[in-house]
């Protein structure tokens, strides 16, 4: 008898929370970097309202900001300029 699942599975949250992240990343601040806007914090911290706003959860800024380093570790953020 299988067990039914009735909570989130953490694993696909995180990676919601993460696409979400690099795409906000990706609209709002295109010509950036991670790194460049970490030392921005009024726009991380606004970055990081329009992600759980579109993502829909509570999640701390550092939570996103910790997805979007993990993204650009792994080479899902890059900065191509277009």
């Amino acid at each position: 008898m299988s067990k039914r699942k009735t909570e989130k599975d953490p694993i696909r949250d995180a990676q919601m929370l993460a696409d979400t992240a690099c795409d906000v990343m990706h609209e709002m601040f295109r010509s950036w970097s991670v790194d460049e806007l970490l030392v921005h914090p009024e726009d991380a911290i606004e970055l990081c309202d329009v992600v759980r706003r579109k993502a829909g959860r509570k999640a701390s800024n550092y939570e996103i900001c910790k997805a979007l380093l993990n993204a650009r570790k792994r080479g899902y953020l890059g900065r191509d300029v277009a």
